[in-house]
């Protein structure tokens, strides 16, 4: 049986890209650790902070609401507020949104549901087929941006891993798209709550294994309109073979991002139709 490299202790997971093997608690500790890294790059968390949340029923998100609650259980000066969209896509957001009230109330964490019907007057459903996923990705930043100003957060905290960011880093390598390197510098700005992305140094992997060994398996079905981007699979490819492909392609992003320095400018939002709830939606 392989053992834990700091206790001894039985293995849960075996890192190809750093070498070292864990048991449950000292696994615990490395994904905290990994937070907290990307935590002291932005400083969020002060005195009295409110932080916001996107809660949408995946593991990502669960873990990402769970691991900051661990992290900072102590605090009893920050108060964190979880935030679910409803897209309207039938026969997966329903399930998603259920599953997601239920982790933020085991969590003990306060919820707000925010609803793309109410504040653009129509469901992702309804949109035009070849605009869904810009129309939900944009509507659901313009949502939690609104959501989060409303509530004064000092930040809004997303479940994106290791692997959305080096996934996202890639496709801007290949279109040659600079300008989007420099919005991972941006400015904070007073219309729009400073988002943070506490998983980002944080393996797919390791988030869905921590998870589930806290039961957070999250939702099991895709959405209906995903697809499968072709980067996703070169990239996946080349981490195979050489562990840790994520992590240098990631790094390499954040040091142009350094030399290209901060972004300026605002964008402005307005939205508004949103439920609010302590404990349940109304």
């Amino acid at each position: 049986m392989i053992r834990c490299d700091k206790c001894g202790r039985r293995v849960v997971v075996r890192q190809k890209y750093s070498g070292a093997s864990l048991c449950q608690e000292h696994f615990d500790q490395d994904l905290y650790r990994k937070i907290r890294e990307v935590l002291r790059l932005t400083r969020p968390f002060s005195r009295g902070a409110r932080i916001a949340v996107a809660l949408g029923g995946d593991c990502a998100s669960s873990c990402l609401l769970r691991s900051l609650k661990a992290i900072f259980e102590r605090r009893k000066d920050l108060e964190i507020t979880a935030l679910l969209v409803d897209e309207g896509i039938e026969g997966y957001r329903p399930e998603s949104l259920d599953y997601a009230s239920r982790v933020a109330d085991m969590l003990d964490v306060p919820w707000i549901r925010l609803s793309f019907r109410g504040a653009f007057g129509i469901d992702v459903d309804d949109a035009d087929p070849k605009d869904k996923c810009t129309f939900c990705r944009v509507g659901k930043d313009a949502l939690f941006n609104y959501a989060a100003v409303d509530l004064r957060a000092k930040a809004l905290a997303t479940g994106e891993t290791l692997d959305d960011e080096a996934r996202a880093a890639l496709s801007i390598c290949l279109k040659g798209e600079t300008d989007q390197i420099g919005r991972l510098r941006r400015s904070p700005c007073f219309s729009i709550a400073p988002r943070i992305k506490p998983l980002s140094r944080v393996p797919a992997r390791e988030v869905g294994l921590y998870a589930r060994i806290h039961g957070l398996s999250g939702m099991k079905n895709r959405c209906p309109y995903a697809r499968c981007l072709p980067v996703e699979k070169v990239l996946s490819g080349f981490e195979a073979k050489h562990p840790g492909t994520r992590y240098s392609l990631l790094r390499s992003m954040e040091r142009m991002a350094e030399m290209l320095g901060p972004m300026n400018g605002c964008e402005k939002t307005s939205e508004k139709g949103y439920e609010n709830s302590h404990e349940k939606s109304l």
